[in-house]
C-alpha cells in the first residue's frame, strides 16, 4: 500500500492528467493570507490595536470618464511593536466610493514564527465627529524581508461616505493592527 502511495505522490502526472500532488505543493505559490480591505461591522476577537491620528492629509482630484472625482488621503508614519514594523500607511478615499490602502511593512521575528498578520484600521469621521465608517486591511508579512509593499482597494457603495465626503475631518483616527 505504501508503495502505491509513494508512486502516486511521485508521478509527474496523475491518472486524470493533473500534476503530482508533491510537485503542486512545492512549486505553487503560497496563498497570500490576509484580511481583505473592507468596511468593518464588528471588530474581530483577539485583535490588538494601537491608535494615532493620521498626519499630512492631502486631497486632489482625478478625471474619470470625463468627470472630476475628488479624493482625500491620510498618512501615518513609522510604528514598531515587537518584531513588527510599519514604515508608512496610506489610505485614500474617493468621492465615488473607491477606497485604496497602501503600506510598507516588515517583520524581524525569529524562531518558529514565519511572520505575522499586520495591518491598519481607520475610523473615518466628518468634521463634526460623526463616524462615517471603519475600514481595515491586513496582510501576512513574512519575517526577514525589508520593507515590503502591500496594496489593496475596493469599491464601497457606502451612502454615508458619499453624502459627507466634502466634510471629512483633516485628521483621522488610525490603528496599527496585529
Amino acid at each position: 500500500m505504501l508503495e502505491r502511495l509513494f508512486s502516486w505522490l511521485g508521478n509527474t502526472a496523475g491518472d486524470d492528467g493533473s500534476s503530482s500532488p508533491l510537485k503542486k505543493l512545492f512549486s505553487s505559490k503560497r496563498p497570500h493570507p490576509g484580511m481583505p480591505l473592507a468596511r468593518q461591522g464588528d471588530l474581530p476577537a483577539g485583535l490588538r490595536l494601537h491608535g494615532e491620528n493620521g498626519r499630512d492629509g492631502k486631497n486632489g482630484s482625478i478625471v474619470l470618464d470625463g468627470s472630476p472625482v475628488a479624493w482625500r488621503e491620510f498618512i501615518w508614519g513609522e510604528f514598531t511593536s515587537g518584531s513588527r514594523q510599519w514604515h508608512s500607511v496610506r489610505w485614500r478615499f474617493f468621492e465615488n466610493g473607491h477606497v485604496c490602502f497602501d503600506a510598507l511593512m516588515s517583520n524581524s521575528s525569529e524562531g518558529i514564527h514565519l511572520g505575522h498578520l499586520q495591518g491598519h484600521r481607520i475610523e473615518l469621521r466628518e468634521k463634526g465627529g460623526l463616524l462615517l465608517g471603519v475600514w481595515a486591511a491586513g496582510f501576512f508579512v513574512p519575517r526577514g524581508q525589508a520593507k515590503l509593499g502591500f496594496q489593496a482597494d475596493t469599491i464601497d457603495d457606502h451612502p454615508t461616505l458619499k453624502m459627507h465626503f466634502a466634510d471629512l475631518a483633516d485628521e483621522q483616527a488610525g490603528f496599527w493592527v496585529w
